[in-house]
């Protein structure tokens, strides 16, 4: 507790991408604008920070 002060935040650079590999094929959102699609089963967003990014998912 002494050192909580001295120590920094990890600070994610932007912008933020994150890809999501699902258990089953089919099931990718492909209708929704700022999805790229990497195969059946696979799909990437990127945002300008973390949670932009985790909300279109």
């Amino acid at each position: 507790m002494r050192r909580c002060r001295s120590i920094k935040p990890y600070r994610i650079k932007a912008p933020v991408r994150m890809r999501l590999e699902l258990v089953s094929r089919g099931v990718v959102p492909v209708r929704k604008p700022h999805v790229k699609v990497i195969d059946g089963r696979t799909y990437e967003v990127v945002g300008p920070d973390v949670e932009s990014a985790l909300n279109m998912l």
